[in-house]
Parts: C-alpha cells; sequence; structure tokens
C-alpha cells in the first residue's frame, strides 16, 4: 500500500465534504438556514458522491500499477455506481419532490387527504416505475455487447506444455492455446510476416512463414446493473458534451473576466450615478412584471401559454443580471473593508491555467481520440513521463495526481457549462446558484445534474486514457462491455459525443469573445426592448378580444 496515495485520497476526500458543506452555508437562502435538514443532507451526499466517482480514477490507476496496495477496485466501482444510480431514481427525487410539497401552497383539504411525506413518496415512486419500465424494456431487447477482438492464426506444427506434450496441428488460434473462444470469424485482415508468433509472453517456434490475423466479434450479455450504469451513462453523455463543451471555454476566460472587471474603489458621486442606473433598470423590470401578471390572467391557448413561459423566463434572465450588477456595485463601495485583492490575482492565475488545461484538452480530442489510428499519445506520454521523472518510491505517483487532477478539471468544467449556459441562452428552466439567495430545490436540481454528469465524465477519461489506464477495472467495464453494447456502440465508436463537443467548444468561443461579459448599457437596452415587445403582445392580445 502505498502511503502517500492513502494520504492524498483522504485529504482530497476531507476538502470535497468540506467544500460541499460549505457550498450550502455560502449560496444557501436565508429561509432555509435552519430548517430543510433532509434535503441538504441529500445534497452533501449527492455532491461528495459526484466527486467521489472521479476520486476512485486515480485510485484504479495507482492499483493497476501495483501501487493501491491490491485492493478490490472492482468491488469499488459497483458500490459507487450503484449509490450513483439509487440517488439519481431514488434519493434526490424524492429529496426534491419533499421539498417542493413542503414549499407549494395546497388547499387544506388536499393537506387532509396526503401528508407531505406521502405525497413526495407518490411521485417518487412514478418516476422510479418509469425508469424501471424503459430499463427492463431496453434491456430485454438490446443486452448484448458486441466486442471486436483480433485472433491469431498459426498455420504450423508444434508442442507445447511441459510434461506430456500436447502436439497441436494444423491452423489454429494461438489464444485458444490459453483460454478456449468462441466468436464469428469475418475475413481474415493481413498476414504478419514474422517467424514467430507470441503467445502468453512465450515464443512459438514456425514451420511457415506467417500468421493471420482475424476479426473476431465476441457477443456477452451484460448484467442488468451494468446495463443500467450504460444506459445512465448514455443519457449522462447529451448533458455531458454540451456542458463540458461550453465549460472548457468559459471556465478559464471567466476567471481571466473576474481579474479584468475586478472591484475597485469609487467615489460617492460615481456609487450614486451607478445605483440610480439599476434602480432604473429595476423599475423597468417592475413594469414588465406587472404586465407579464396581468397577461398570465388572460392566456388561455397553448400558444399564449407558452409566449408567455417564453417571456418569464427571459424576465428571470434580466433579473439576475440586475442583481448581479447590485452586488458587484456593493462590493465596489466597500472595496477597502471587504474586498481582498490577492483574490483576484489567484483567480487570473488559474485562469491562465485553465486555458492551458482546456486547450490541451481540446488537442487531445483532435489528436488522440478522434482518429482512429491516433497521431500521438499526447498526455498519455505526459503523465507516464511524470511518473518515469520522479522515479520509483512515493512521488512516482506524480503521474497518478496530474491524471486526477485533469479529471476533477473536466467535471468542474461541467459545472460550469450547466451554470454559463442556462444563463446565457435559457434553453430550459434552470436553478441558478446565487450567493445566499438558493433555495433548496435548486442545490437539489443541480446535484441531480452533477451526479449524472460525473458517470460520462470517467468513460470520457477512459477513452482519452486508454495507455496510462490501461488494466485497469473501470476501463474493462467502460472500454469493453459498455462501449461495444448494441444501440450504444454506434454513438461512441463513430465519435458522435466528441465531435458535439467540439462543436459546443467552438461555438462558445465565438459566442464568449463576442460577448464576454454582459455590460451594463447592454442590459439596459435589452431591457427597454423587452418591455416593448410585452406593450405589443398586450396591445395585440386587447385587438384580438375587441374583434371577438
Amino acid at each position: 500500500m502505498n502511503i502517500f496515495l492513502v494520504v492524498i485520497l483522504c485529504v482530497v476526500s476531507v476538502i470535497l465534504l468540506g467544500s460541499a458543506v460549505l457550498l450550502i452555508a455560502y449560496f444557501g437562502h436565508p429561509d432555509d438556514k435552519m430548517t430543510a435538514w433532509f434535503p441538504k443532507a441529500v445534497v452533501v451526499a449527492g455532491l461528495y458522491l459526484a466527486f467521489a466517482n472521479v476520486l476512485a480514477l486515480p485510485a484504479d490507476v495507482a492499483n493497476a500499477r501495483g501501487q493501491g496496495g491490491g485492493l478490490d477496485i472492482a468491488l469499488l466501482w459497483q458500490i459507487v455506481y450503484i449509490c450513483i444510480a439509487v440517488f439519481l431514481v431514488i434519493i434526490i427525487p424524492f429529496a426534491y419532490f419533499y421539498y417542493e410539497n413542503d414549499e407549494s401552497e395546497l388547499a387544506a383539504e388536499d393537506r387532509e387527504k396526503s401528508s407531505q411525506f406521502v405525497s413526495a413518496l407518490k411521485w417518487t415512486v412514478g418516476f422510479f416505475i418509469c425508469f424501471f419500465v424503459i430499463m427492463f424494456l431496453l434491456y430485454s431487447f438490446i443486452n448484448t455487447a458486441r466486442i471486436p477482438v483480433n485472433r491469431l492464426v498459426y498455420n504450423s506444427t508444434v508442442s507445447v506444455g511441459s510434461g506430456n506434450a500436447r502436439i497441436v496441428t494444423g491452423v489454429f488460434p494461438i489464444d485458444e492455446l490459453v483460454t478456449p473462444t468462441t466468436g464469428t470469424v469475418a475475413r481474415p485482415r493481413k498476414w504478419q510476416n514474422i517467424r514467430t508468433c507470441a503467445i502468453s509472453g512465450a515464443k512459438l517456434p514456425v514451420n511457415k512463414a506467417g500468421c493471420l490475423y482475424e476479426r473476431v466479434h465476441w457477443n456477452i450479455p451484460v448484467t442488468f446493473p451494468i446495463y443500467v450504469m450504460a444506459f445512465i451513462a448514455f443519457i449522462g453523455w447529451f448533458l455531458f458534451c454540451i456542458f463540458a463543451g461550453v465549460g472548457l471555454v468559459a471556465l478559464p476566460l471567466d476567471l481571466i473576466q473576474d481579474f479584468i472587471t475586478r472591484p475597485r474603489p469609487m467615489s460617492t458621486s460615481e456609487y450614486f450615478k451607478r445605483r440610480n442606473e439599476i434602480a432604473g433598470r429595476a423599475s423597468g423590470l417592475i413594469d414588465v412584471t406587472q404586465k407579464l401578471m396581468k397577461q398570465s390572467k388572460e392566456a388561455r391557448s397553448a400558444r399564449a401559454r407558452t409566449k408567455h413561459g417564453r417571456l418569464v423566463r427571459k424576465l428571470e434572465k434580466h433579473v439576475y443580471f440586475v442583481k448581479q450588477s447590485l452586488q458587484l456595485l456593493i462590493v465596489e463601495k466597500e472595496f477597502r473593508e471587504r474586498d481582498n485583492p490577492l483574490w483576484h490575482v489567484v483567480k487570473l492565475f488559474f485562469g491562465i491555467l485553465g486555458v492551458g488545461m482546456s486547450f490541451s484538452w481540446i488537442l487531445h480530442i483532435i489528436i488522440f481520440m478522434l482518429p482512429n489510428s491516433p497521431l500521438h499519445p499526447f498526455l498519455n506520454n505526459l503523465f507516464i513521463e511524470l511518473e518515469d521523472a520522479f522515479g520509483e518510491g512515493q512521488f512516482a505517483l506524480m503521474g497518478v495526481l496530474a491524471f486526477m487532477f485533469y479529471g476533477y478539471y473536466l467535471l468542474w468544467a461541467c459545472v460550469k457549462g450547466n451554470f454559463k449556459l442556462g444563463i446565457r441562452f435559457l434553453i430550459f428552466k434552470i436553478f441558478p446558484m446565487e450567493l445566499h439567495n438558493t433555495m433548496m430545490n435548486a442545490f437539489l436540481a443541480n446535484t441531480w445534474v452533477i451526479l449524472l454528469m460525473s458517470v460520462p465524465t470517467v468513460q470520457f477519461c477512459t477513452m482519452a486514457f486508454p495507455i496510462y489506464a490501461r488494466f485497469t477495472d473501470i476501463d474493462m467495464l467502460f472500454g469493453t462491455q459498455i462501449k461495444y453494447l448494441e444501440f450504444f456502440r454506434y454513438f461512441w465508436v463513430n465519435h458522435v459525443f466528441l465531435y458535439a463537443i467540439l462543436a459546443f467548444v467552438l461555438l462558445s468561443g465565438i459566442y464568449l469573445a463576442a460577448r464576454p461579459r454582459d455590460a451594463s448599457k447592454k442590459v439596459e437596452e435589452d431591457i427597454k426592448e423587452f418591455l416593448k415587445e410585452v406593450d405589443a403582445d398586450s396591445s395585440r392580445r386587447k385587438m384580438r378580444l375587441n374583434n371577438d
């Protein structure tokens, strides 16, 4: 057992657990300060489980390299993914429905019929049944992994074994001398004009020139737990390729932008001027809110309700930016008392570091992951060379630590992308994380998304580093059975999600370069246009009512 590895894993685990607790303390809404203990416990456990999922990767690599003390990592992965499935399907949905029922204004007669617990249990059972039915139907029809392998056929007469020698003649697959295999043999691929053929490190004599490689597909039925794991990973990939693509660009750029737009001391006159500007924008939003409230009572058709919902989401975006402008103004006003200039230097440092890491991730996808014949091992060589540079012993794990750092950076990029994409575009309703203003339903929703994305994050790392992470238990799981599952294999083998990540990286880079920060004047113009849009919509409604 490598003591250095154990210490690092324990320290990181404590930091992750403490970070989850501090996240709730700093972002939690005052109304939830001394309440909602069960949802808070679920959030802490869910966030810890998401990052512990990535933390198990370096432990698996160290164990495969003989530095993990011979731990049963396969059992660890099974426990982790069973817990993730239970959290995603049962615990987090139950906590969410439990909290929402507490917040909703139910009628008195409804409260008599159903308690908060029973109501949450009903919704959770319904969610679980839907998930289980989908899983059962899919597993019943497509539960086989079609794994391609190369089988070496050797044309010779050889003797193998010791003692009573067994004479084998004719054409036979070399690997069957070790483990009998079955499968449908495709057409031969190529001849190797070599004088010897290797089998388990030994060399067999050749009487006739050449060994023949054949393509074989093993059809292996997977177990139901592994299929559930594959399905969760598949669903998570749709979120992962979007949020990771956005986050790889947004994470370092926002850190650098935070340094550029850092709060600076201001005079009293400038403070009142900017405060009046924010007050004017807030007043405009109040007018919009009142008109939307009136429209909500008049919206009867499905088209009208859809348009009203779109306007409400735009209102939420503008309210968020106004609140952010007010918070920044307060910090700038009290700069000498509350702000630490060193913190912004730290942001700049990590922003520059993040640019290098994001660029290396993108370059690794292009030169190693996408080509059928990788152009260069790239980051795989980096981790291996880090181990070789520090020699044997405790510090030989520097490659493992760098591997862990890259995995965590990728997960943080996903988290950043989740928040950034929702606020920028609002494709669907999200729950933004706001300082001292985040309700527990927002915590639970974001925890569910982060936990779901942690599964494809681990799979992505196994796909990105098959050389460095060879012989690991998770590579055997994601790199063989799950990767080649029927139906799912077409997305992973054909790199559909990898191309999607690069597409979102490109789009995010263009968008954030053109609009690195939402300036106050732009927000004010948007609010005016928004107000005109609401007024025009109200006028059209009145005209239709008059015509009717």
